[in-house]
């Protein structure tokens, strides 16, 4: 399984980047249903959902029926399903679609920021990365633009970063929208634990937030540096490395996320499961 598809979940909902809260509840696979665990793999929300993502402010978006809606921690639903998309809140909105178009609600359900977007994504650092006639930009919680739609591609800011895509190319822009570290890489992640994930010559590796090599690219697939380990692939398997470049986690799953509150997503043959630092599965999903 690639990274693409195994983050297909994640980004549907835009779990990455999700602020961490108390007593962490995780989204679980069994069956082709959702549900959620705590932090020591006890099943708190038996898996029902047909798709289902992170808390962020107290709610999680989910699939019920065909529509997505919004749950509380006791499963509660909060907001009805309505939506053809959802992701997660960041500061009382989040992006939902209804048909083409994409705007922001609040946490009654009401349209905070009025659908006009062609793709809208979850504020991260106080502005969300929004799509207007094919290009990229950016707009703060009132939904005016702080940067203008102008890129090809781009992903969240973290850090007073974000990368971005122009001519071909990915570098990384500030919040005043201009070039920190300069287009030259093929594709390129957002920051975390002060390091980014870029591709170069058919590789990845990790760069400084000055843009300077910090792990050369030999990896095939790499995920976010998290508490100090990356999920990276190498040939068939993913395992996971520390900031020297070393594997800690041996490769040994077929896909895999980075860590959160101490756990991180793995699969092996089509099952979920989570693992703790060290690779003791906390929670796996039965046969």
């Amino acid at each position: 399984m690639t990274r693409t598809a195994f983050l297909l979940s994640i980004l549907v909902f835009g779990r990455l980047a999700v602020a961490f809260e108390e007593s962490y509840m995780f989204p679980i696979e069994s069956g082709g249903l959702w549900g959620y665990i705590d932090e020591a793999g006890k099943v708190i929300l038996k898996p029902e959902y047909p798709a289902a993502a992170h808390f962020a402010g107290g709610l999680a978006p989910v699939k019920i029926g065909t529509s997505f809606g919004y749950i509380d921690r006791s499963g509660a639903v909060v907001i009805q399903p309505q939506f053809d998309e959802a992701r997660f809140f960041y500061k009382g909105i989040a992006p939902v679609r209804k048909g083409a178009i994409w705007g922001y609600i609040d946490a009654s359900g009401d349209f905070a920021i009025p659908a006009q977007f062609e793709v809208a994504r979850s504020f991260q650092d106080e502005v969300a990365r929004v799509r207007v006639k094919g290009k990229w930009g950016y707009i703060n919680l009132k939904g005016g633009f702080v940067i203008p739609p102008r890129f090809d591609d781009s992903n969240g800011f973290k850090d007073g970063l974000a990368p971005v895509k122009t001519a071909g190319l990915w570098g990384y822009i500030d919040k005043k929208g201009a070039f920190a570290i300069k287009p030259r890489f093929e594709s390129a992640h957002s920051f975390s634990d002060g390091w980014a994930d870029v591709k170069t010559a058919g590789k990845w590796g990790y760069i400084d937030n000055k843009g300077v090599i910090a792990l050369p690219a030999r990896f095939d697939e790499t995920g976010e540096m998290r508490d100090g380990l990356a999920p990276v692939r190498q040939g068939p398997k993913w395992g996971y490395i520390g900031r020297d470049g070393s594997f800690q986690i041996k490769p040994q799953f077929d896909s895999a996320g980075p860590f959160e509150s101490g756990l991180a997503e793995v699969r092996v043959n089509n099952r979920m499961g989570y693992i703790d630092r060290h690779a003791a599965f906390i929670w796996r999903a039965s046969e």
